[in-house]
């Protein structure tokens, strides 16, 4: 954290439009240095921007003054993600893992309860860390281009580029779909924000997949060896 003691206080307003209630969930951690609010309309509002019309959303974004500002945004998303990852592997994959097992010939592995929580959990949390490292992957790799960049512009791309993952990424097949669209948001993340022509931008993100799947290559072929 960024500094030595984090209080979190939840502040829930009830407010009253033309007879309809209106929910605001506000999250407001402080820490020595920093104060993050997580305003959840926001984000949905961002969301639906991003499935909507992802051009327009990327060059309204790239105002974000600095990473905090986006943080929220990921904290919303991969929670609303992995709490569906928990129903799903609560409720549904009980039900469904014995006949698939059967029908692939492959072994039935259940967990407790208990098991999936704390792996959801710790996953959470991996998830948001590695949000912080992903962004900062990309500043370096935009670097190896010759395209300047701060942490934040980068990590502002890649955070929004990575919301159908952070959703949907739970969903079986369709998780496939949603990696592809996220590959399609940071090419227009990387064409709004950097103002680079189409083909860089595919450029830039194809050589950064070749590089991770070369690498996890490797650290597969060296784990045996360990």
């Amino acid at each position: 954290m960024l500094g030595n003691k984090v209080i979190i206080s939840i502040l829930i307003e009830f407010s009253c439009y033309t007879g309809s209630n209106m929910y605001s969930i506000l999250y407001v951690l402080h820490t020595k240095n920093m104060e993050l609010t997580v305003d959840i309309r926001k984000v949905y509002a961002q969301v639906i921007q991003l499935l909507r019309g992802p051009k327009s959303f990327f060059s309204k974004v790239k105002k974000d003054r600095s990473w905090k500002s986006v943080l929220p945004f990921v904290l919303v998303t991969v929670g609303v993600g992995h709490f569906f990852t928990a129903i799903y592997n609560l409720l549904v994959s009980p039900s469904i893992a014995p006949g698939l097992a059967e029908a692939f010939g492959s072994s039935d592995v259940s967990f407790s309860p208990v098991e999936v929580i704390s792996a959801v959990v710790i996953s959470y949390f991996l998830t948001v860390a590695m949000s912080l490292v992903w962004g900062g992957a990309l500043k370096v790799w935009l670097m190896l281009f010759k395209i300047d960049s701060s942490f934040d512009k980068a990590y502002s791309v890649m955070a929004y580029s990575r919301m159908p993952n952070y959703l949907f990424g739970w969903i079986p097949f369709l998780n496939i779909l949603a990696a592809l669209y996220s590959l399609y948001l940071l090419v227009l993340g990387l064409e709004a924000s950097y103002s680079v022509n189409r083909r860089r931008a595919v450029l830039v993100v194809a050589s950064s997949l070749l590089a991770v799947f070369l690498l996890s290559f490797l650290i597969l072929a060296v784990i045996p060896n360990i």
